[in-house]
């Protein structure tokens, strides 16, 4: 299994340069990963058009590359992809803009059962050259 190469463009930003991909019992609606490959670093997976890595918790979500917080990567290796825009990591909800990514309980409404979400308000806008 080759593992993915990257590029430091930031001491908190990391650009995917090239992946090799492993798709693990994908659905439409789910996406499921086994708990030893969550334990892998290079393990990725690809729900539609946005890249998902577990471990460091390194998220690409198309032309926009977010590292989210340390604390985040203790998260269980669940993801659901609740629409085209929008991404659920456990209890974390991603929601994807052109220009900005948000990470934080201001998505909460989007379903009933993911009320109970206590996380601050992130927003990153990542500059890519």
């Amino acid at each position: 299994m080759l593992r993915p190469k990257l590029v430091n463009l930031r001491p908190t930003l990391v650009k995917v340069r090239s992946i090799s991909v492993k798709l693990v019992m994908l659905r439409p609606e789910l996406v499921k990963l086994r708990p030893m490959l969550a334990k892998l670093r290079p393990m990725l997976v690809k729900i539609g058009p946005m890249l998902v890595k577990i471990g460091p918790m390194l998220v690409k979500l198309g032309p926009e590359l977010v590292k989210l917080r340390p604390m985040l990567a203790k998260l269980r290796p669940m993801l659901v992809k609740i629409g085209p825009m929008l991404v659920k990591i456990g209890p974390i909800l991603v929601k994807v803009r052109p220009k900005l990514v948000i990470v934080g309980p201001e998505l909460v409404n989007i379903r009933p059962m993911l009320v109970k979400v206590r996380l601050k308000l992130v927003e990153v806008r990542p500059k890519l050259v």
